[in-house]
């Protein structure tokens, strides 16, 4: 088991792991403290049949930056309850309910870089096309994704992207960050050569 969260009041455990020792592909389980009991939430071999296609070159920088060689699920990021998850699978996003188990795809723009869900599981931030996009999961219905990060004519500015230095030195993977109530995201902005900002 790797890359552990721990829901705010201590009841559920989610994390990575495999469904045995010779298999590579990382699903996503939760771990119910009280009674000790595991469940596999997130299969991405079930999830397959919507997410034919390769992993985008993005993912794949990051993956080698961070020394990845697991398939499947490899990172997935949480609300405080440890009650919604996101990840991606070639670059689709789902939503994962964690207490039903319940998977679904998200209709946003593909390929999802880095797809991050505030702790309120209200807001999920993502990268794509080198911008910064935020979804509302709140209402009935879930909003469209909003570009909110400007266009940029260079093709050496990203936003939202760790820097290859970050990556290297610092082993740090993530280029946007929720504010712990989710009122506001941090983001960065790297221009090749230049460094990198945070607006």
């Amino acid at each position: 088991p790797r890359t552990f969260a721990i829901s705010a009041d201590g009841s559920r455990v989610l994390f990575l792991r495999s469904r045995h020792g010779t298999d590579s592909v990382n699903c996503l389980w939760v771990l119910n403290v009280a009674t000790g009991e595991e469940n596999c939430v997130a299969d991405p071999v079930a999830m397959s049949f919507s997410s034919a296609g390769d992993i985008p070159a993005e993912e794949r920088a990051r993956r080698e930056r961070a020394r990845e060689v697991a398939g499947g699920i490899v990172t997935y990021s949480a609300d405080a309850d440890c009650a919604r998850a996101v990840v991606t699978v070639n670059g689709v996003a789902f939503l994962v309910d964690v207490k039903s188990s319940q998977v679904s795809e998200l209709a946003l723009p593909s390929p999802v870089i880095d797809p991050r869900i505030d702790r309120s599981g209200r807001r999920i931030a993502f990268v794509h096309d080198n911008a910064v996009w935020v979804h509302d999961l709140t209402g009935l219905a879930s909003t469209s994704a909003v570009r909110i990060t400007p266009t940029e004519t260079s093709p050496h500015i990203t936003w939202g992207i760790a820097d290859f230095i970050a990556g290297e030195e610092m082993d740090r993977t993530r280029g946007t960050w929720w504010t712990h109530n989710g009122s506001a995201l941090l983001v960065q902005r790297t221009h090749t050569g230049h460094g990198c900002q945070y607006p």
